[in-house]
């Protein structure tokens, strides 16, 4: 009888532990997402993963825009983003983002529009979302600056966003993918030459010869 009552109390136990640590995972991804999910190239991976959120992620266009001219961004300006998912029937959402190369190096830098729904995950590598900023009705956008470097060249964002069914519970979620990519505006990094200085020549052929 002994027996059988501390097996049942190491029963209880277990089960208790269990949903907390169910209750902190839940909690964990509530306030914001474990970094390196975005779904790039560098990253890897993506929040649709075991642990995380269980399924396939599903890639969709145009969950990311950016008031970038059609010529490219110049380093001297600042950049608004946005990330926007459309999902009727939802009213819990997540995401992450994160400008990359193709080796998954960070470019440029973000900076914070609104503390209250978004916040930063590694040395402002990777923007995501807030406790506060999980909740809207059926679409949720959120907004962050984005200033480039020069000589940086092509940049892309990749974002990975969650549609979430709220039950604490990493089955039935969707999970979105999105990427866009930026080009440099050439006039961004200029060859200045000093017009009399004595190191820099140049010869000149003619490629045209009389026949």
């Amino acid at each position: 009888m002994k027996k059988k009552k501390l097996f049942f109390a190491f029963i209880i136990i277990l089960i208790i532990l269990s949903s907390l640590g169910i209750a902190d995972l839940s909690f964990a991804k509530s306030a914001g997402v474990t970094s390196g999910s975005t779904g790039s190239i560098g990253d890897g991976q993506s929040c649709a993963r075991e642990g995380c959120h269980n399924g396939s992620a599903i890639y969709t266009e145009n969950l990311i825009s950016i008031n970038v001219p059609e010529e490219g961004y110049l380093s001297s300006e600042m950049y608004t983003v946005s990330v926007t998912i459309d999902a009727p029937g939802v009213s819990k959402f997540g995401f992450q983002a994160s400008p990359q190369d193709i080796q998954g190096n960070m470019l440029g830098k973000m900076s914070l529009m609104n503390t209250g729904e978004t916040q930063f995950e590694i040395d402002d590598e990777y923007i995501t979302h807030t406790l506060s900023g999980t909740s809207g009705s059926d679409t949720k956008t959120w907004t962050f600056n984005w200033t480039p470097g020069s000589s940086t060249g092509d940049v892309t964002f990749y974002v990975a966003v969650n549609a979430s069914n709220h039950d604490d519970d990493a089955d039935g979620d969707n999970i979105f993918l999105s990427s866009v990519t930026f080009s440099e505006n050439p006039e961004n990094t200029p060859l200045q030459i000093g017009e009399n200085d004595p190191q820099i020549s140049f010869t000149m052929n003619n490629p045209v010869k009389d026949i």
